[in-house]
């Protein structure tokens, strides 16, 4: 497992700090909410949505521990969550997984897939439990509205379905004990009627609400569909839905350890406000003290050498996340959760050594409130590139619920300029050194940058400079809120560059007459 060095330990012109206010300049990150993620299933189209209301809802996800017959590295199931309104909400809620094929007419076609579900599904249980929002009196005698189905629709050229959809009501299919934790094979066949373009398979759970704790989900997984003139051949694509999409698309990197382990992604309900939808996801409950889970969240842009860059992230972590908690099974928690700022060579390689911050030691607490944290840092001679990173090292199920932790609304910007910054190079004061680098940048006529000896940031490196370099010489950086007197030695050096301001200028004059 990747292991960080402690917080305190940066490199020279990184600062690490903690804010409370949020960053109000351009955020130089693509997708910095969170807000454009893939698909979750390839191949799938997800619905969820709420019965009589547009409010967004987090009813099916995709899982590895609702993988059939059991969690296996790098294999996934379809999680239905019929509670996902809220244990005290009368809302109703609704999911749909679904895949459109090409059909032909008068071919027979079977649809198999499989089901589990837990002892409290809604969907698996006659009358909903006393102690559920909808049966407000206690009763025991409210029906259960929720109904989950598989259904094979045969579709014209045009998508619409012909005659009526093949259907298996699955709390029928699983027998005299729906809810017994047990997966079950089911199966749907019949005959393309004509007019037949395509075939459209899916999975339902309709009307879903929370019924009682503990144990209250449904699983599918493992769909096949083959037709009868080659019914070795499978017509669905990812059917086991074990295909992995990249999360955020042309924006984050999600790397997550183990291979094949989904420590991270993307969730609805990871959103920190409206009116956004979505955020990060750590899922530490998938690591063990034994074999811990690893989950970074990155993005590398350009950097600009002598930039003042600010990486911000909000956090959330609940009541048992191990990040929060001093031991787990009587072991120190190994969990930390950290924001890095890394500023990268043309080789996408680390110069020096990464700020980070290490959100507990920072102040995050397990309380279920969103909090802000940032890093700071210049970027230093040869950047090219600066990565940000959230991460999540060496997570572990607490054994107890719930212990998820929540990533969002992430920014980096950059500073703009201070006003007639004649510390070229960072160190707090301007001095001979930063002279040398004016000498050096001397005649740029465009594009240059701080770094190079543009003091007053017009992108040239020219006389006016060197006149902010002489105004400011002895005293801190423009962006210092404490003006200092020059050390002696800072006067002798002042000669030392005076005289060699005379000899530049010289030698400048002559070289512009040849």
């Amino acid at each position: 497992m990747k292991r960080l060095l402690p917080s305190c330990l940066i490199a020279c012109s990184l600062i690490a700090c903690v804010i409370s206010s949020p960053v109000r300049a351009q955020n130089l990150l693509l997708n910095g909410d969170l807000e454009v993620q893939s698909i979750e299933v390839p191949n799938w189209t997800l619905q969820e949505f709420r019965t009589g209301s547009s409010a967004e809802v987090n009813s099916v996800t995709r899982e590895g521990f609702a993988n059939q017959p059991a969690s296996v590295t790098g294999e996934y199931g379809i999680w239905l969550r019929p509670w996902a309104a809220g244990d005290t909400s009368t809302e109703m809620v609704n999911g749909v997984i679904s895949q459109i094929v090409p059909g032909v007419a008068s071919e027979n076609y079977t649809f198999t897939g499989w089901s589990k579900f837990e002892q409290n599904y809604a969907g698996g249980v006659t009358n909903l439990d006393f102690f559920s929002p909808l049966d407000p009196g206690q009763t025991g005698t409210v029906p259960s509205p929720t109904n989950t189905l598989f259904e094979m629709a045969f579709l014209d050229a045009s998508n619409s379905v012909i005659g009526t959809p093949i259907t298996m009501d699955l709390r029928t299919a699983r027998g005299p004990v729906p809810n017994n934790n047990t997966w079950i094979q089911h199966t749907l066949s019949g005959a393309a009627p004509a007019g037949t373009a395509n075939i459209r398979v899916s999975a339902s759970m309709l009307n879903g609400v929370f019924n009682t704790n503990p144990s209250q989900s449904a699983f599918v997984d493992n769909f096949s569909l083959t037709g009868s003139s080659a019914p070795t051949t499978e017509k669905l694509a990812n059917p086991n839905f074990n295909l992995l999409p990249p999360e955020f698309p042309g924006s984050f990197t999600l790397t997550e350890s183990p291979s094949g382990r989904d420590t991270a992604g993307g969730a609805s309900f990871a959103n920190r406000q409206a009116p956004g939808a979505n955020g990060v996801w750590l899922k530490a409950f998938s690591g063990s003290l034994a074999d811990p889970s690893d989950a970074t969240l990155s993005q590398t842009v350009a950097a600009t050498v002598g930039g003042n860059y600010t990486f911000s992230a909000w956090s959330k972590w609940e009541t048992n996340y191990s990040g929060g908690l001093a031991a787990i099974s009587g072991s120190p928690s190994p969990t930390q959760t950290l924001i890095e700022l890394a500023f990268l060579d043309a080789g996408n390689v680390v110069i020096g050594t990464p700020v980070t911050v290490n959100l507990k030691t920072a102040g995050q607490l397990n309380d279920n409130t969103w909090r802000q944290y940032s890093v700071n840092g210049i970027a230093p001679a040869g950047a090219v590139n600066v990565r940000v990173s959230a991460i999540m090292n060496d997570g572990v199920n607490s054994g107890a619920n719930p212990q998820s932790a929540f990533f969002d609304d992430l920014s980096l910007t950059l500073a703009a300029a201070p006003a007639n910054d004649a510390d070229f190079n960072n160190d707090g004061i301007v001095d001979g050194k930063d002279f040398l680098i004016w000498q050096r940048g001397f005649g740029t006529a465009a594009g240059a940058t701080n770094g190079v000896g543009d003091a007053n940031a017009d992108g040239a490196v020219n006389a006016a400079d060197l006149t902010v370099w002489k105004d400011r010489f002895g005293q801190p950086s423009a962006a210092a809120a404490v003006q200092a007197v020059p050390e002696p030695a800072s006067l002798a050096g002042a000669c030392v560059a005076l005289a060699l301001i005379g000899y530049s200028s010289r030698g400048q004059r002559g070289r512009r007459s040849n």
